[in-house]
Protein backbone atom coordinates (compact mmCIF):
# COMPACT_ATOMS: atom_id res chain seq x y z
CA UNK A 1 0.00 0.00 0.00
CA UNK A 2 3.21 2.26 1.16
CA UNK A 3 4.13 2.28 -2.54
CA UNK A 4 1.38 2.86 -4.45
CA UNK A 5 0.67 6.22 -2.30
CA UNK A 6 4.30 7.13 -2.54
CA UNK A 7 5.12 5.90 -5.90
CA UNK A 8 4.44 7.63 -9.26
CA UNK A 9 4.70 11.26 -7.91
CA UNK A 10 0.62 11.83 -8.77
CA UNK A 11 -0.36 11.58 -5.25
CA UNK A 12 2.48 11.76 -3.56
CA UNK A 13 3.16 15.28 -5.06
CA UNK A 14 0.04 16.64 -4.27
CA UNK A 15 0.68 15.66 -0.16
CA UNK A 16 3.54 16.77 -0.62
CA UNK A 17 3.84 19.94 -2.12
CA UNK A 18 0.51 22.23 -2.91
CA UNK A 19 -1.63 20.76 0.54
CA UNK A 20 1.11 22.31 2.52
CA UNK A 21 2.23 25.18 0.59
CA UNK A 22 -0.87 26.15 -0.63
CA UNK A 23 -4.20 24.64 1.01
CA UNK A 24 -3.19 25.06 4.13
CA UNK A 25 -1.57 28.91 3.68
CA UNK A 26 -5.06 29.54 2.22
CA UNK A 27 -4.16 29.62 -1.63
CA UNK A 28 -6.80 28.58 -3.95
CA UNK A 29 -5.80 29.99 -7.02
CA UNK A 30 -6.44 27.59 -9.64
CA UNK A 31 -3.88 25.18 -10.77
CA UNK A 32 -6.04 21.59 -11.40
CA UNK A 33 -9.57 23.59 -11.37
CA UNK A 34 -12.08 21.70 -9.48
CA UNK A 35 -14.49 21.68 -12.88
CA UNK A 36 -12.03 19.27 -14.13
CA UNK A 37 -11.76 17.31 -10.78
CA UNK A 38 -15.55 17.34 -10.62
CA UNK A 39 -15.68 15.97 -14.45
CA UNK A 40 -12.79 13.33 -13.86
CA UNK A 41 -14.63 11.89 -10.86
CA UNK A 42 -18.01 11.62 -13.29
CA UNK A 43 -16.34 9.66 -15.34
CA UNK A 44 -14.80 7.54 -13.14
CA UNK A 45 -18.37 6.70 -11.66
CA UNK A 46 -19.90 5.97 -15.04
CA UNK A 47 -16.99 3.88 -15.54
CA UNK A 48 -17.30 2.26 -12.19
CA UNK A 49 -21.28 1.69 -12.89
CA UNK A 50 -20.24 -0.19 -16.39
CA UNK A 51 -18.43 -2.33 -14.44
CA UNK A 52 -20.63 -3.26 -12.03
CA UNK A 53 -18.27 -1.54 -9.12
CA UNK A 54 -19.31 -0.07 -5.79
CA UNK A 55 -17.43 3.42 -5.00
CA UNK A 56 -19.11 4.58 -1.64
CA UNK A 57 -15.87 6.33 -0.77
CA UNK A 58 -15.12 7.65 -4.45
CA UNK A 59 -19.40 9.26 -4.38
CA UNK A 60 -18.63 10.68 -0.92
CA UNK A 61 -15.73 12.43 -1.85
CA UNK A 62 -18.02 13.83 -5.31
CA UNK A 63 -20.60 14.71 -3.14
CA UNK A 64 -17.77 16.99 -1.37
CA UNK A 65 -15.82 17.98 -5.04
CA UNK A 66 -19.58 18.95 -6.16
CA UNK A 67 -20.52 21.12 -2.50
CA UNK A 68 -17.70 22.85 -2.78
CA UNK A 69 -18.13 23.72 -6.99
CA UNK A 70 -21.97 25.23 -5.95
CA UNK A 71 -20.16 26.98 -3.26
CA UNK A 72 -16.83 28.37 -4.45
CA UNK A 73 -17.38 27.78 -8.32
CA UNK A 74 -15.61 25.78 -10.78
CA UNK A 75 -12.67 27.80 -11.54
CA UNK A 76 -11.02 27.75 -7.97
CA UNK A 77 -8.07 24.76 -7.46
CA UNK A 78 -9.31 21.14 -5.86
CA UNK A 79 -7.75 21.54 -3.00
CA UNK A 80 -10.84 24.30 -2.51
CA UNK A 81 -12.65 21.39 -1.26
CA UNK A 82 -10.99 21.96 2.18
CA UNK A 83 -12.46 24.97 2.56
CA UNK A 84 -15.88 23.03 3.26
CA UNK A 85 -14.15 21.75 7.12
CA UNK A 86 -13.03 25.51 7.88
CA UNK A 87 -9.49 26.05 6.04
Amino acid sequence: MGAVVSGGGGANAQLANPYPNRVLAGDFEAGFKLGYMVKDLRHAFDLAAELGVESPLGRAAGARMDEAAERYGTEVDFGSVSRLSGW
